[in-house]
């Protein structure tokens, strides 16, 4: 690992002295260049102390000053800066640099700031709790970037390791790092640490019972990763306890925090507490036409597979029924379901089709198949399978038995490849 570091860091540092001289050139660097002439070689010093306080107090609803850009870009290109923050600094300045995450020169410094994390062991370990929560939910905003996920998973292994470091964390704190951990969710340390938090929330009815709506949905959604696990189970029954008997609750949901929260819940369909709180939520999407208005294609898809879960439960068809009301009306709803939701949304349903509605929603789709070639090139031969399945619940009706004809040439022409 250290001669992978070593390695890493050594051209990272060749990029940043390729970069640096286009940088200079840069009318931010040039407007700001009394701003970055320091070297900032000293953790105390001024200079750093006032640009970490002023990047940690931006509104991020208004425009990044120049001098903020200024001192994001030295920070990418300047290794002496960088090792020069403490632990502390280093964490607030991420976390202040998260903020805005899709800035690409505030993204570049993120990145040069995640390696001491994931390459030196010594920041992490010095790090409390709370600035490992704001840690994991920043380098949650580059989740797809190694160095972000190497940094996360050895902030991981110290909440898994250290029982005082989690309990140590509030219940923001504990949504966040779930919230975090779930983003890398097969990583072992990530695992292990996610059931270390699940234990908190197990454990502590008052974390549980002040906890909002986001919240509620946010560690939902999180556990879900890890459906697997008694401990992760026993967490849910406790969030899903607070869905099924809190109305003021459900009602802070919004369209795709619902779609989350059964999604997470539907893993679980068969436990009792999970059906109770998933049949209330149905009864929220039955009840409020401006919610589902509001639903995009994804959200209809999953909200309509959970419901399908349960579709022996008559607040769950009601549900179900609206949504495959919405999506036969909706075209343009219908034209952007994935591959994935097409699957999802045809299997669904399938197990309600003696509902004039869900036929509908079933001929919407049918349409798709014949007549988009980019959806059926794309679909893998199981998925072809899978929908051809699903739509001879339709029998004879007229376009779901073509598109079941079009589906079985798709899988003949695939077995023919394979011969």
């Amino acid at each position: 690992m250290n001669g992978d570091g070593s390695l890493l860091r050594k051209v990272a540092l060749h990029q940043a002295d390729a970069r640096s001289a286009s940088f200079c050139e840069t009318h931010t660097y040039r407007e700001s260049h009394e701003f970055i002439a320091t070297r900032f070689d000293k953790p105390d010093s001024h200079d750093v102390q006032t640009s970490l306080r002023k990047l940690s107090r931006l509104d991020v609803r208004e425009a990044l000053p120049k001098e903020a850009l200024a001192f994001a870009g030295r920070l990418e290109l300047d290794q002496s800066l960088r090792d020069a923050l403490s632990a502390q600094q280093l964490a607030d300045c991420l976390h202040a640099l998260a903020k805005w995450d899709k800035n690409d020169v505030f993204h570049k410094a993120g990145l040069a700031l995640s390696a001491r994390l994931a390459y030196e062991e010594r920041p992490g370990l010095l790090l409390d709790a709370q600035r490992v929560a704001q840690c994991l939910d920043a380098l949650a905003r580059w989740d797809r970037e190694p160095v972000c996920r190497a940094a996360g998973e050895r902030l991981a292994r110290r909440i898994a390791a250290e029982p005082q470091l989690c309990d140590a964390l509030n219940r923001h704190e504990v949504v966040a790092c779930l919230g975090a951990l779930a983003r890398w969710h097969e990583a072992s340390a990530c695992a292990e640490a996610g059931m270390r938090l699940a234990r908190r929330i197990v454990d502590d009815k008052g974390l549980v019972d002040g906890l909002n709506g986001h919240a509620v949905a946010q560690c939902l959604n999180a556990l879900g990763k890890w459906d697997s696990t008694s401990m992760g189970l026993d967490a849910v029954k406790q969030l899903a306890a607070r869905l099924a008997t809190d109305e003021a609750l459900v009602r802070q949901l919004n369209g795709a925090r619902v779609a989350n929260c059964l999604s997470a819940l539907a893993r679980w369909c068969d436990d009792d507490v999970c059906r109770t709180a998933g049949i209330r939520l149905a009864r929220r999407i039955a009840e409020d036409g401006p919610l589902r208005h509001h639903l995009n294609g994804r959200h209809v898809a999953v909200c309509l597979g959970a419901l399908a879960s349960w579709n022996d439960d008559d607040m769950c068809r009601k549900g179900a029924v609206q949504l495959a009301r919405r999506l036969a009306s909706d075209m343009s709803l219908c034209d952007r379901l994935t591959v994935k939701h097409i699957v999802n949304c045809l299997q669904a349903l399938g197990k309600l089709s003696n509902e004039s509605a869900c036929l509908a929603g079933a001929i919407k789709i049918s349409q798709r198949v014949l007549t988009d070639p980019t959806l059926c090139d794309d679909l893998h031969q199981d998925q072809v399978a899978r929908c051809a399945a699903a739509l001879e619940v339709w029998g004879s009706e007229s376009l779901p038995a073509r598109a079941r004809m079009r589906l079985g040439q798709l899988m003949q022409a695939g077995t023919d490849l394979r011969s």
